[in-house]
């Protein structure tokens, strides 16, 4: 039995395990924001209004500092979407906030968290590896202090949550995303020049350190994630949704790249952990003929920006190229019932990124995409 703080949990637990399962092909998902209920919309703030809120200085990571508000946060999420008829179900990430130089830090390097107060993330001061022959190929000792930190974000919301959503792992920073952090932007991509044999090794050691870090997650979160579960199949991944990855650092490189520096990481990774949710942003969609050859994504999610096509109005091409893995695409409410409507939402996606007008309304969406088969027209 679901035991998710969500009224149409098992519902949302069913659909999304087919989604992640690869059981949908002409059918759709939906995940959609709601408007508050008054009992949320007259909380009062969470925290108290100050001058630099909004500045991105140095600051004491939200996921080492700032527990108790990411865990208020979060509950005001669910209590919001406590009636909420759509795909998902209720998790979260309480190491987010350590993204981006928390590697680092663990293995003994030099780190600055950076953002707005609530928002930081990290930056290292310079790079962990000089020379491959310094550096000691070794997994995060006990005795580091923000691996600690970090294994305390998960002991905090086991301990605080009460049950009231699952607990997610965040494996973004592996194979070149992982390099890029300990050898420095520039001198990661020369290593595919100048330092073969030894880049070879560190894609490989990322995934070691990646495995180990969702290992010891698991020893904290993976009972408590499993009674939220209860004996559903869903529960294989861990969390919804499944380790989040990406390959952003792919970004810069020219096609192809991926598949000879990474794809067979990032292969093992999907392969030990049960499957990957990737993003991939809009100047990268590039590597998507890389990603696609990698198996176990349990769901491949796109972004949008300035300067590149939306994803929902090349939804066809995105869904050719990505085959037979789910895909999740963003759009506008309009948008996408007129496409509903007119039945060219290809199947085997998620859709995400606007907001009901109502409970009622969203209701009224959510009984059609349940309906819904992907037809043969195009937009």
């Amino acid at each position: 039995m679901i035991r998710f703080t969500k009224h149409n949990a098992e519902q949302a637990a069913d659909r999304l395990y087919r989604f992640y399962f690869g059981q949908m092909q002409d059918e759709i998902c939906v995940t959609m924001g709601i408007p508050a209920p008054p009992e949320v919309a007259e909380l009062p703030p969470l925290i108290d209004a100050e001058p630099d809120d909004d500045v991105v200085r140095e600051r004491d990571p939200l996921s080492w500092k700032g527990l108790p508000l990411l865990l208020e946060m979060e509950r005001r999420h669910i209590q919001r979407n406590l009636a909420n008829p759509d795909d998902s179900l209720p998790s979260m990430v309480p190491v987010f906030h350590f993204e981006n130089a928390i590697e680092t830090a663990m293995l003994g390097g030099k780190v600055r968290f950076m953002g707005t107060r609530l928002h930081t993330f990290g930056d290292p001061l310079e790079p962990l590896i000089h020379g491959y022959e310094q550096f000691a190929w070794e997994l995060p000792r006990e005795e580091n202090v923000w691996f600690q930190r970090y294994l305390d974000a998960y002991r905090f919301m086991v301990r605080e949550a009460d049950g009231e959503f699952a607990l997610g792992f965040q494996a973004g920073i592996s194979a070149m995303n992982f390099v890029v952090q300990l050898r420095g932007t520039e001198q990661a991509y020369a290593d595919m020049h100048e330092e073969p044999d030894n880049l070879k090794r560190l894609l490989d050691y990322s995934i070691d350190f990646t495995v180990y870090l969702h290992g010891r997650v698991n020893e904290i979160a993976a009972a408590h994630n499993r009674r939220l579960y209860g004996d559903h199949p869903l529960a294989q991944l861990g969390a919804n949704p499944a380790p989040r990855a990406s390959v952003d650092a792919y970004s810069l490189c020219k096609p192809g790249t991926l598949r000879e520096w990474g794809a067979e990481q990032l292969a093992r990774f999907n392969r030990l952990t049960g499957g990957g949710d990737l993003h991939i942003h809009e100047n990268s969609r590039h590597v998507i003929e890389d990603v696609v050859e990698i198996p176990g994504w349990r769901c491949v999610r796109f972004t949008d920006g300035p300067g590149r096509p939306r994803s929902f109005d090349i939804r066809h091409d995105l869904r050719r190229r990505m085959r037979n893995v789910p895909i999740g695409i963003r759009c506008r409410k309009e948008e996408f019932l007129q496409a509903l409507a007119e039945r060219t939402l290809p199947g085997n996606t998620l859709y995400t990124g606007f907001e009901a007008e109502s409970l009622d309304e969203a209701r009224e969406i959510m009984d059609k995409v349940r309906d819904y088969r992907a037809g043969s027209g195009r937009a």
